[in-house]
């Protein structure tokens, strides 16, 4: 049963290709609750693992390369929404920049009480810990 549930999952998969415009859910502790919530991006470079199966996605944005690959379960698909600029952006002159940076640079979000520890985070020593708030989607987890 399992196997078959993993075998329906596989067609119901969404399919994308190099230059569609696709969007990606941002975290909203990268972005204040007045912004938007998806951030338009150009698909640059597919990559096709285990045979065709588990499909994974470069991305572009208006700032830059974003240096993850991101599953078909994690894309929106936009096509029929975003402007032309997206459509004609030139990758070949943007840098390459994470996901987080991305979406703070789409958002022009600025956290107020951005966290300065040096370590991990886990201990109650980080004010952000102790008050139970997070800084960024990659802190106290």
């Amino acid at each position: 049963r399992l196997y078959e549930n993993y075998q329906s999952g596989l067609k119901k998969e969404k399919k994308f290709q190099v230059n569609d415009i696709v969007g990606i859910k941002i975290s909203d502790v990268d972005r204040s609750n007045l912004s938007a919530s998806i951030l338009p991006c150009k698909i640059i470079e597919v990559s096709h693992k285990d045979e065709g199966f588990n499909t994974q996605y470069k991305l572009a944005t208006m700032d830059g390369i974003i240096n993850n690959w991101f599953s078909s379960a994690d894309i929106i698909d936009m096509s029929e929404t975003v402007s032309v600029d997206l459509r004609q952006l030139d990758i070949n002159i943007l840098p390459v920049i994470t996901f987080i940076q991305a979406c703070q640079a789409f958002t022009k979000f600025m956290p107020i009480n951005i966290c300065k520890c040096r370590g991990l985070c886990n201990t109650k020593r980080c004010p952000r810990k102790r008050q139970s708030l997070l800084c960024c989607t990659k802190c106290h987890r």
